[in-house]
């Protein structure tokens, strides 16, 4: 299986989602985390990075004041080995 490298701020993220019981959207990331200084904007390319490398997988909507937001999930050791063929 190949390895992937992840930035310091994406390790975080991961944390994040890995000690959290549900999926959290770009948002909710940013408001779980207020010893950072992350932008919104800093969160969707970090988000993106990952969806990219496979590490987190979109999980469904999440209602917010006017509108929907995506959630993301990590994605299962389980899951990585599936497509590791």
């Amino acid at each position: 299986m190949k390895k992937t490298a992840l930035t310091k701020s994406e390790s975080e993220v991961m944390y994040l989602l890995w000690h959290t019981d549900r999926a959290l959207s770009a948002a909710e990331m940013v408001a779980l985390s207020p010893q950072k200084t992350w932008k919104d904007s800093y969160v969707h390319l970090m988000v993106n990075s990952l969806l990219k490398k496979r590490m987190i997988t979109p999980a469904g909507f999440v209602k917010t004041f006017r509108n929907y937001a995506r959630t993301f999930a990590p994605v299962s050791y389980t899951h990585l080995r599936a497509h590791e063929t």
